[in-house]
Protein backbone atom coordinates (compact mmCIF):
# COMPACT_ATOMS: atom_id res chain seq x y z
CA UNK A 1 0.00 0.00 0.00
CA UNK A 2 2.85 2.35 0.77
CA UNK A 3 4.29 2.01 -2.72
CA UNK A 4 0.86 2.86 -4.18
CA UNK A 5 0.65 5.93 -1.97
CA UNK A 6 4.09 7.02 -3.14
CA UNK A 7 3.26 6.38 -6.79
CA UNK A 8 -0.17 8.02 -6.63
CA UNK A 9 -0.03 10.57 -3.79
CA UNK A 10 -3.12 12.47 -4.93
CA UNK A 11 -5.25 9.42 -5.76
CA UNK A 12 -8.18 7.95 -3.93
CA UNK A 13 -8.16 4.18 -3.66
CA UNK A 14 -11.18 2.05 -4.55
CA UNK A 15 -10.59 -1.42 -3.11
CA UNK A 16 -12.05 -4.73 -4.23
CA UNK A 17 -11.61 -7.14 -1.34
CA UNK A 18 -12.16 -10.85 -0.93
CA UNK A 19 -10.22 -13.38 1.06
CA UNK A 20 -9.90 -17.01 2.02
CA UNK A 21 -11.95 -18.45 4.86
CA UNK A 22 -8.98 -18.88 7.17
CA UNK A 23 -7.80 -15.24 6.98
CA UNK A 24 -8.60 -12.50 9.47
CA UNK A 25 -11.06 -10.39 7.53
CA UNK A 26 -11.60 -7.94 10.39
CA UNK A 27 -7.94 -6.90 10.62
CA UNK A 28 -7.67 -6.66 6.83
CA UNK A 29 -10.73 -4.44 6.56
CA UNK A 30 -9.43 -2.31 9.44
CA UNK A 31 -6.29 -1.60 7.41
CA UNK A 32 -8.23 -1.04 4.18
CA UNK A 33 -10.58 1.50 5.74
CA UNK A 34 -7.62 3.73 6.52
CA UNK A 35 -6.62 3.93 2.84
CA UNK A 36 -9.66 3.24 0.69
CA UNK A 37 -12.38 5.74 -0.15
CA UNK A 38 -14.64 2.85 -1.27
CA UNK A 39 -14.56 -0.88 -0.54
CA UNK A 40 -16.29 -3.50 -2.69
CA UNK A 41 -16.63 -6.95 -1.12
CA UNK A 42 -16.39 -10.04 -3.33
CA UNK A 43 -16.32 -13.81 -3.03
CA UNK A 44 -14.11 -15.94 -5.26
CA UNK A 45 -15.51 -19.08 -6.82
CA UNK A 46 -13.16 -21.25 -4.82
CA UNK A 47 -13.90 -23.76 -2.10
CA UNK A 48 -11.55 -21.98 0.34
CA UNK A 49 -12.98 -18.49 -0.27
CA UNK A 50 -14.60 -16.65 2.60
CA UNK A 51 -18.37 -16.53 2.33
CA UNK A 52 -19.67 -13.11 1.25
CA UNK A 53 -22.12 -13.06 4.16
CA UNK A 54 -19.22 -13.27 6.63
CA UNK A 55 -17.45 -10.40 4.87
CA UNK A 56 -20.62 -8.31 5.01
CA UNK A 57 -20.97 -9.08 8.72
CA UNK A 58 -17.43 -7.91 9.29
CA UNK A 59 -18.00 -4.73 7.27
CA UNK A 60 -21.07 -3.97 9.40
CA UNK A 61 -18.95 -4.31 12.53
CA UNK A 62 -16.30 -1.97 11.12
CA UNK A 63 -18.98 0.55 10.06
CA UNK A 64 -20.46 0.44 13.57
CA UNK A 65 -17.07 1.24 15.10
CA UNK A 66 -16.43 4.21 12.81
CA UNK A 67 -17.45 7.53 14.27
CA UNK A 68 -17.17 9.79 11.26
CA UNK A 69 -19.51 10.30 8.33
CA UNK A 70 -17.41 8.12 6.01
CA UNK A 71 -18.84 4.99 7.62
CA UNK A 72 -22.04 5.35 5.60
CA UNK A 73 -20.32 5.59 2.25
CA UNK A 74 -17.19 3.46 2.72
CA UNK A 75 -18.66 0.11 1.67
CA UNK A 76 -20.44 -0.27 -1.66
CA UNK A 77 -23.47 -2.55 -1.88
CA UNK A 78 -22.59 -6.17 -2.60
CA UNK A 79 -23.35 -7.01 -6.22
CA UNK A 80 -24.87 -10.37 -7.13
CA UNK A 81 -23.60 -12.21 -4.02
CA UNK A 82 -20.09 -10.80 -4.43
CA UNK A 83 -19.63 -11.76 -8.09
CA UNK A 84 -16.12 -10.64 -9.02
CA UNK A 85 -16.74 -9.89 -12.70
CA UNK A 86 -19.85 -7.79 -12.04
CA UNK A 87 -18.27 -6.02 -9.08
CA UNK A 88 -15.13 -5.21 -11.04
CA UNK A 89 -17.23 -3.86 -13.92
CA UNK A 90 -19.25 -1.71 -11.52
CA UNK A 91 -16.10 -0.43 -9.77
CA UNK A 92 -14.56 0.50 -13.11
CA UNK A 93 -17.73 2.35 -14.17
CA UNK A 94 -17.88 4.21 -10.86
CA UNK A 95 -14.21 5.10 -10.99
CA UNK A 96 -14.43 6.42 -14.55
CA UNK A 97 -17.55 8.43 -13.71
CA UNK A 98 -15.94 9.91 -10.61
CA UNK A 99 -14.37 13.32 -10.70
CA UNK A 100 -11.74 11.98 -8.32
CA UNK A 101 -8.39 10.61 -9.37
CA UNK A 102 -9.07 6.98 -8.42
CA UNK A 103 -6.93 3.88 -8.49
CA UNK A 104 -8.64 0.50 -8.24
CA UNK A 105 -6.77 -1.87 -5.95
CA UNK A 106 -7.65 -5.56 -5.81
CA UNK A 107 -6.63 -7.02 -2.48
CA UNK A 108 -7.15 -10.07 -0.33
CA UNK A 109 -6.50 -13.56 -1.53
CA UNK A 110 -4.77 -14.96 -4.59
CA UNK A 111 -7.98 -16.93 -5.14
CA UNK A 112 -9.45 -13.74 -6.60
CA UNK A 113 -6.83 -13.18 -9.23
CA UNK A 114 -7.82 -15.81 -11.80
CA UNK A 115 -11.35 -14.40 -11.95
CA UNK A 116 -10.11 -10.82 -11.98
CA UNK A 117 -7.66 -11.52 -14.80
CA UNK A 118 -10.34 -13.34 -16.80
CA UNK A 119 -12.75 -10.43 -16.25
CA UNK A 120 -10.13 -8.03 -17.58
CA UNK A 121 -9.65 -10.13 -20.71
CA UNK A 122 -6.38 -11.85 -19.89
CA UNK A 123 -6.02 -15.31 -21.44
CA UNK A 124 -4.06 -17.42 -18.98
CA UNK A 125 -3.02 -20.95 -19.74
CA UNK A 126 -4.87 -23.54 -17.69
CA UNK A 127 -4.15 -27.12 -16.86
CA UNK A 128 -6.23 -29.15 -19.36
CA UNK A 129 -7.08 -31.68 -16.64
CA UNK A 130 -9.16 -29.12 -14.76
Amino acid sequence: MLSLLQKHPEAKFRAIYGTSAEKDDYDSIQVLKDYASKIHLVQAKHSRAMNIEKLVQCSEQVKFELTDESSNSLFENVIDSGDIKKTLSFALEQSLASKENEVIVIVGSFYLMAEVRQSLGFKDEADPIF
